[in-house]
């Protein structure tokens, strides 16, 4: 039956180096492990291990885990999209998709539609985009949320979509900005009017039903 010491570092985990005590393996039969590490080792059990002692790369083929935080990791930002600021933004009954942007290596950058910031459940949005960003190509799409209705914001919006549609960005438009984003391409908005979402490609529109087609649209802006 083979025993292991298991022991854990302040700083970081300890590394394994099997050897035999002799005097300890005289005793108890028992082969022992040597744990070195840089400082504050404490031994916490004994533990029955008949199989061996586990190395890292088997735990991780067993249970998944590749690595310490690996949870915490996201995508490398591939793209920036201007983020339309509309006063009582939202994007509909699809919910937040921040995540959804994030999880494709898309980040957001609000432009103002009107107000400088904006005050969106207690958090302020800044401006820190613009529509020339576009022409730089510093943006790669829009996302245009939908919002409350407002002449002055509206024709904001109109001008963002011309100036993408322009540069021949990508558009995703969620909630009421469908409408607007359904025109700017010179369709008939009736035609999306139970669609959730839309991207906007040049002329062609495609209505995004749920989550999953969101994240797969948004896999090709950019």
């Amino acid at each position: 039956m083979l025993y292991y010491m298991k022991l854990v570092s302040q700083y970081d985990r300890a590394y394994a180096v099997p050897f035999f005590n002799e005097r300890l393996r005289a005793r108890h039969h028992v082969p022992v492990i040597a744990i070195t590490t840089a400082v504050n080792i404490t031994i916490y059990s004994l533990i029955n291990c008949s199989q061996g002692f586990p190395l890292q790369a088997q735990r991780a083929q067993k249970t998944g885990y590749s690595g310490r935080n690996t949870y915490m990791r996201r995508p490398p930002i591939r793209a920036r999209l201007g983020l339309a600021m509309r006063r009582s933004m939202n994007f509909g009954p699809l919910g937040d998709i921040e995540p959804v942007m994030q999880s494709q290596g898309l980040s957001l950058a609000p432009i103002s539609t009107g107000d400088a910031s904006l005050n969106l459940g207690g958090v302020t949005v800044l401006a820190t985009a613009r529509s020339q960003d576009f022409n730089s190509g510093a943006l790669k799409g829009l996302v245009l949320p939908g919002g409350a209705p407002d002449e002055a914001g509206d024709e904001a919006v109109r001008e963002l979509l011309e100036a993408a549609r322009e540069k021949g960005v990508m558009v995703l438009a969620f909630g009421e900005g469908v409408v607007h984003a359904v025109r700017s391409a010179g369709q008939n908005p009736a035609d999306f009017v139970d669609a959730p979402a839309v991207l906007v490609d040049g002329d062609v529109v495609t209505a995004l039903a749920d989550m999953n087609e969101v994240t797969a649209a948004a896999a090709r802006v950019g």
